[in-house]
């Protein structure tokens, strides 16, 4: 059977024609095989589109998964934290991966934004060693070193820009199996989202997964 590598993003109507430039992407620039995950939030059209797009890329099987209600009683408070306008509660699907991709025999599966863009094959992304953390990522640039950020100085920000291990969420590398072991995807989903956390999605992933990536 032919390895695939596991990709999945997230998204409602306005952030459809990022996700298929990203999609597009690897197809065009990555050798490996991809199975690539779309959580969709959008018009029945949309998602048949998308169902019958990227066909002729022999390295890529997209998978699309209609999650229209999904959200629709999670969350409620979203409009009046989120900082970031633009991005919708939509984002916040990601957490419940679980419940709509098979991720039994997945060791790991990569998170990515709508926005990103790959120039070269990824596949030796997915051999970084974990070392049995639930998760890979980088230091976000934004939080913690740009002047602004207006809630830099606000305690749960500061003190994890003063220990330097805030993190971006826009692409994460999940230790699938562990996080199913310790039962992460229900501590995620069960998390409330705090007055605090104006950045949503990753404010709750760097406070359920510190020290742990």
């Amino acid at each position: 059977m032919d390895k695939f590598y596991h990709i999945y993003y997230c998204s409602d109507e306005n952030g459809l024609e990022l996700m298929k430039h990203s999609i597009d992407s690897i197809g065009t620039n990555c050798t490996n095989k991809y199975m690539v995950h779309c959580l969709i939030s959008a018009s029945k059209e949309s998602i048949n589109q998308m169902r019958k797009m990227f066909i002729n890329f022999s390295n890529l099987n997209v998978k699309v998964y209609d999650c229209s209600n999904l959200m629709d009683d999670k969350f409620t408070n979203y409009g009046t934290v989120a900082y970031l306008k633009h991005i919708s509660k939509a984002t916040m699907m990601r957490m419940y991966v679980n419940k709509i991709v098979d991720l039994t025999n997945i060791d790991k599966i990569l998170y990515l934004d709508n926005d990103i863009y790959i120039n070269k094959d990824i596949a030796d992304l997915f051999e970084t060693d974990l070392n049995g953390c639930y998760l890979g990522a980088v230091r976000d640039t934004f939080v913690n070193w740009s002047r602004s950020f207006p809630y830099r100085n606000e305690p749960f920000y500061l003190r994890r820009i003063c220990d330097n291990t805030y993190f971006n969420g826009g692409v994460e590398l999940l230790n699938v199996q562990q996080m199913l072991k310790d039962d992460m995807f229900t501590k995620l989903q069960n998390y409330e989202l705090k007055p605090y956390m104006k950045l949503t999605d990753q404010d709750i992933y760097n406070a359920l997964f510190e020290g742990h990536v």
